[in-house]
């Protein structure tokens, strides 16, 4: 919401696509991270899917992106909570990265265009009964949960820590990831080749990552083992599909 103080002509704004592009294009490391970002912010802007095989009916904000306030958010959740045809951690994942945009386009553009969002809490709670996923692929961890699992892993298990970092950061496949040789990443760059069911892939990642994967692969490479794959196992050989399953 804009404050009165600063209210301008519409014209006078980036157009909500513009916004929405400088915010995708934070994780533009990781077309998996844009495609699931864009599909949840798609469920607040549309007013139904674009696949005709898939035909939903959206929430469908029609407005300024600046001109949201407390209420559209309340009616959002509202709206979120009465699905009946997606699970409860589909719809906390949709809520978390709505959220998400929002807390960016706060900071980035409070300053020129005052823009502030308050988010709604005593509102916000999630109904007992939801659709139970009918696979992972409509389960998604929260941008929180993932946090969680890696501040875990990082003291315990540094390897299952990067990989995690490596699934959501940079989006391969699981056979890509287990592909992934310590001589194909390139850490000036910052991206990996590896190869999977449809060839040669790049991936990239992001600084903080860079030096992780330093440290990592100078101590790898003093491994005696017959194989050059980044990750391996207790055994020392390259991990299996299953151990990833």
């Amino acid at each position: 919401m804009i404050a009165e103080k600063v209210k301008k002509n519409i014209e006078d704004f980036p157009s909500n696509d513009d916004i929405i592009d400088k915010y995708l294009n934070r994780y533009k490391h990781s077309e998996q991270s844009v495609a699931a970002r864009k599909s949840a912010l798609n469920y607040f802007f549309q007013k139904e899917s674009k696949i005709k095989s898939k035909k939903k009916k959206y929430f469908g904000y029609s407005d300024h992106i600046f001109e949201i306030n407390k209420s559209d958010l309340i009616d959002y959740f509202d709206f979120l909570n009465q699905l009946k045809d997606i699970s409860l951690s589909s719809k906390k994942f949709k809520w978390t990265i709505l959220k998400s945009f929002l807390d960016f386009c706060g900071d980035y553009y409070d300053e020129k265009y005052d823009f502030i969002i308050k988010f709604p809490h005593r509102l916000v709670k999630w109904k007992p009964t939801h659709k139970e996923p009918e696979s992972n692929a409509d389960v998604f961890l929260t941008l929180e949960e993932i946090k969680q699992i890696l501040e875990y892993l990082k003291p315990r298990n540094y390897t299952y820590y990067l990989i995690i970092r490596l699934f959501t950061e940079s989006g391969p496949r699981k056979g890509e990831l287990i592909n992934i040789d310590y001589d194909k990443v390139d850490l000036e760059k910052r991206y990996f080749d590896t190869t999977g069911k449809r060839g040669r892939k790049a991936y990239y990642f992001s600084k903080d990552l860079k030096d992780k994967l330093r440290d990592f692969i100078e101590e790898r490479m003093l491994l005696n083992t017959n194989t050059k794959a980044l990750f391996i196992s207790t055994h020392l050989k390259r991990f299996s599909k299953r151990a990833f399953s």
